[in-house]
């Protein structure tokens, strides 16, 4: 499984671009995502298009699925560390 780097997410938005790539990274379809957690594709596409209504547990389950983890610091913190967001490539 390729290694993600840390990515800063202030969004919905953001978030659900985060969800995106890093699906895509891991090869797995919407579909694949939603079957792992017993979401409909149709869930994970609209997280992934930063929809603010998008449930607490839901965005848990597909961070699950996708081996991922939430982490909360100060954006102070976050500053200090220089620019976020890692290689735009991956």
């Amino acid at each position: 499984m390729p290694t993600i780097p840390e990515i800063r997410v202030r969004s919905e938005v953001e978030l659900g671009n985060a969800v995106r790539r890093i699906r895509k990274v891991r090869d797995l379809t919407q579909a694949e995502v939603g079957d792992r957690v017993r979401l409909r594709q149709g869930t994970i596409s609209s997280m992934e298009s930063g929809n603010p209504n998008s449930r607490i547990d839901t965005l848990m389950s597909v961070l699950q699925a996708l081996d991922l983890e939430i982490i909360i610091r100060s954006r102070k913190a976050a500053a200090d560390d220089g620019p976020a967001g890692g290689d735009p490539e991956w």
